[in-house]
């Protein structure tokens, strides 16, 4: 787009002083901190300053204009021996900042070709100062060293930039002009890693952004410092300083004068006024760390400065994309164990110098923004977006950066739930070997290197006000080690709230860990999250970073009053078959069981006998048992089906019978106890073979009486004394010295 301007007699002879004397190294510029180079494009010349203010800041811009696309030609000098210079992927890096920064301007970016490389290791480090090898260099001499555009921004990439009054600089530019020469950006490779730093610095210049500190730096009573009134008689914002008025008066970066992106409330102007330092704004001197940003007057100007460019004779900014194909089957999946979003893609091309991403929180259609430093080399087909909020949902598409406005990948969307912190240890030396929680029945293994695990596909249906027993083992126990569980009950994505931390039996100490999870009564139905923890001589903390321990994370679906509450499930091996008994508290919209058993050939669980419930709406406890006639040799693995009367179903939990210890099996129930008194049954006849007792966690032998109950093999003990927690069960026979081991839990 261009604009026709009308420039008055006196307008043009100021042009035209400025065109033939102005000068790009007028004064020394002194780098801010002598480490780190700063940018080398002087303070404007005053027809340089009078021009952007009367022709350029007048340009009128079309709200309603499309997205300008402006080519740009890359020129790297490289040593001698072919060595240095940026790589496709910097490049693309640092397109992916141009056009997050210069979207609001209305201005996208694209590299017009691939770069043009020149090995000579005298201008490798440009300098045109003192320069020790065939005399000072001279931007003339480096012009002409690769072929230059005519019609595209021409970049020219060094090691280290020297101007001609001794500064070292991070890179120049030129402010808009009809002179071909003055289409250049100059910029030293190392200052291309940070997002808002010198390379969108040095494109501002190139469209007529002065430095936040123009005049001002000068000290309040220079005749172009800018004062901090806004308006009123002392405001002069639209004349002096940067000429923009929703940039605050800056006096310049001070390093002996800043700490940790904060300035002393010690700097006035001439009237009195505190200076409100831009630290965040990229046209300033402030560290790169403090943020980076363009206002809104800044974007216009930019705007303005673009089409001022774009009317020059002399050069043109019109040059046409390569058509490259764009990336095809993008996929966007969030990794929340690693804390990234992952995108993949196919490479269709064998001519693009690199890709770029965008990213909306919009539309897959609309709000499209590329990424900083989102740019990837030529070939590379992944990429990983740790900027990510919780609760929102993303769209992505992948660009070439040497290719057309219109063409970009299809779009990958996703979305974010809830994010939670992160739990980090250097070694899982102990490590979480078994959860138990209701259906849940998981072992594992050290997750090492990060410490963390998210079986997001591990669940059990919890309800309202119920309590369920947590069981957790550890896999190399310490004396020291301490275990907790953590439940977000709230769903806010933290486990910081009251109600939300469940400290175990057994911490501290080397296991197993046991304790009680309570549910709200009120709470509303929905999945939540839970973490357990274990650590080494400290508090497992939900969020913590450790020497050694490990967090897993699983999930408790909360619901309404559940159609049945299991108590137990248990199974033994008897000569006639595998029996298998259960109970249940409660039954609501309950239909029937159905036994099915795992099919080791197939990995399948078949139909093997149903049994009817105890009732629609069936209280108390409810005991059920079904004898397997014809199980398989060795081990035979069950679950129940819980049929309701909706068609909906539920599963048990799994169990394993093993009938090549037939003649020694032993089982628990109802398993929580409840009511005080436990049963056992087993395959050993009487007290007089055997011999029964009961453990707590720390391995302490209890009192208890046992006394036979039914059949041969049957017993009952009274428990009713027994503190609420994990206990164990142990039976050994007089005949041959085998013991078993059943854990038990008992309720509240």
């Amino acid at each position: 787009m261009k604009s026709t301007l009308v420039i008055a007699p006196s307008t043009l002879l100021i042009l035209l002083i400025f065109l033939v004397s102005g000068s790009l190294f007028a004064q020394k510029y002194i780098p801010a901190d002598p480490t780190l180079p700063d940018c080398g494009t002087p303070p404007p010349t005053s027809q340089e300053y009078d021009y952007a203010r009367d022709v350029i800041g007048q340009i009128e811009l079309d709200e309603n204009a499309n997205t300008t696309y402006i080519p740009i030609q890359v020129h790297i000098v490289r040593l001698n021996n072919g060595t240095g210079g940026p790589t496709l992927e910097t490049l693309a890096r640092g397109l992916s900042n141009l056009n997050h920064h210069y979207a609001a301007s209305g201005i996208q970016f694209f590299y017009r070709d691939f770069p043009e490389y020149v090995n000579n290791t005298d201008y490798y480090n440009f300098n045109q100062f003192d320069d020790n090898i065939d005399g000072n260099d001279t931007e003339t001499e480096l012009r002409s060293l690769t072929p230059r555009a005519s019609d595209a921004v021409n970049v020219y990439f060094c090691q280290s930039v020297i101007t001609s009054s001794g500064g070292a600089a991070c890179g120049y530019a030129y402010y808009p002009s009809s002179f071909e020469s003055r289409n250049t950006i100059v910029m030293d490779n190392q200052c291309m890693s940070s997002p808002n730093g010198t390379y969108p610095h040095e494109f501002g210049h190139y469209f007529d952004l002065f430095h936040t500190h123009q005049g001002t730096e000068s000290g309040p009573n220079n005749f172009n410092a800018e004062n901090v009134a806004r308006s009123g008689p002392n405001a002069n914002c639209n004349t002096d300083g940067d000429q923009l008025c929703d940039t605050e008066a800056d006096p310049r970066y001070d390093s002996g004068n800043f700490s940790n992106c904060s300035i002393p409330n010690n700097e006035f102007d001439a009237f009195g006024e505190l200076y409100v330092h831009p630290v965040e704004n990229i046209m300033s001197y402030y560290p790169d760390g403090c943020g980076g940003l363009l206002t809104a007057d800044q974007s216009a100007r930019i705007a303005q400065g673009a089409i001022e460019r774009s009317s020059q004779s002399s050069y043109s900014l019109d040059a046409q994309p390569q058509q490259v194909n764009v990336p095809t089957n993008l996929t966007a999946v969030f990794n929340e164990a690693a804390g990234r979003i992952e995108l993949n893609w196919t490479d269709a091309a064998n001519n693009e110098m690199g890709y770029y991403v965008e990213k909306s929180t919009t539309s897959a259609t609309a709000g499209f923004l590329a990424m900083e430093n989102a740019g990837v080399g030529e070939n590379v087909t992944a990429f990983n977006d740790f900027a990510y909020q919780p609760n929102t949902n993303y769209w992505y598409r992948v660009r070439p950066v040497n290719g057309a406005g219109d063409q970009f990948s299809n779009v990958a969307p996703v979305s974010i739930g809830l994010v939670y912190c992160g739990f980090s240890t250097t070694t899982c030396d102990e490590y979480i070997a078994q959860v138990e929680i209701g259906t849940i029945d998981n072992a594992s293994e050290c997750s090492a290197p990060s410490g963390y695990t998210y079986f997001s596909n591990q669940s059990t249906n919890v309800a309202p006000g119920g309590s369920y027993a947590i069981l957790v083992e550890n896999g190399n126990p310490y004396p020291d080690n301490e275990c907790a569980v953590y439940v977000d009950w709230n769903e806010d994505g933290d486990f910081e709230d009251n109600g939300e931390f469940y400290a175990l039996n057994g911490s501290p100490g080397e296991g197993p860990y046991d304790g009680i999870i309570t549910v709200p009564a009120g709470i509303t139905e929905g999945m939540r999250r839970m973490r357990v923890a274990l650590s080494w001589n400290t508090d497992p903390n939900e969020c913590g970073s450790y020497n050694y321990g490990e967090a897993e994370d699983y999930n408790l679906m909360v619901g309404s009053a559940l159609p049945v509450r299991w108590l137990s499930f248990n199974g033994r091996a008897l000569k006639e078959g595998n029996e298998l008994s259960w109970s249940t508290a409660a039954e609501f919209n309950n239909l029937n069981f159905e036994l099915e058993r795992l099919d080791p050939r197939t990995n399948e669980f078949w139909s093997i006998g149903k049994i009817e419930a105890a009732g629609n709406n069936a209280r108390g406890t409810n005991e059920y048992a079904f004898i397997d006639a014809k199980p398989l040799d060795g081990v035979n693995t069950y679950r129940l089906r819980q049929n309701d009367l909706d068609g909906s179903f539920d599963y048990s939990r799994i169990l394993v019978v093993d009938r090549a210890k037939a003649g020694s099996n032993v089982n628990v129930y109802p398993n929580p106890v409840s009511g005080g008194q436990l049963r056992v049954t087993t395959t050993l006849a009487g007290l007089s073979v055997s011999e029964l007792s009961i453990h707590d966690a720390l391995g302490r032998n209890l009192p208890v009486i046992f006394t036979a109950a039914g059949a041969d093999g049957d017993f009952a003990a009274d428990i009713s004394g027994y503190l609420p927690g994990v206990y164990f069960l142990r039976l050994r026979s007089k005949v041959d010295g085998e013991s078993i081991s059943r854990r038990f839990v008992v309720g509240n």
